[in-house]
C-alpha cells in the first residue's frame, strides 16, 4: 500500500502538481513526484532532473527507476489511488459568502 503524505497543486499545462509518497512495507518515502493529466488520463512521474541532449533538446532523467515494468505500473496505480482524497478536496464545492450583496459595517 502506498500513502500520499503531501500534495501541492501546481497547474501548468498537463502538470497538476507534486506529491510525496510513503511505502510503509518497504520503509521508504519518495519526494517530488510530478502528477500529470491529459485527455482524462492521470499519471505520476518519479522525481527527475532536467538536462539538455547533444541536440539541445530538453530531456529528463529519473533519480529512481523500477527495473520491472509491471512493478512500475502497480506503483502508479496505487499512487493515483492514494491521491484521490486530494483531488476530491479540490473539486469540493466552494463555500458561498454568507452576505454576498451586503456591506459588512465593521
Amino acid at each position: 500500500m502506498i500513502e500520499c503524505i503531501k500534495f501541492k497543486a501546481y497547474e501548468k499545462g498537463v502538470l497538476l502538481g507534486f506529491a510525496d509518497f510513503r511505502l510503509p512495507k518497504m520503509g521508504i518515502e519518495i519526494y517530488g513526484c510530478s502528477v500529470h493529466q491529459k485527455d482524462g488520463r492521470k499519471w505520476v512521474n518519479l522525481p527527475s532532473k532536467e538536462y539538455q541532449s547533444e541536440t539541445g533538446e530538453k530531456k529528463y532523467s529519473s533519480y529512481v527507476r523500477f527495473i520491472d515494468a509491471d512493478h512500475y505500473k502497480k506503483f502508479i496505480g496505487e499512487a493515483l489511488d492514494a491521491l484521490k482524497p486530494f483531488f476530491e478536496l479540490e473539486q469540493a464545492p466552494k463555500v458561498q459568502e454568507r452576505f454576498p450583496d451586503e456591506n459588512i459595517p465593521f
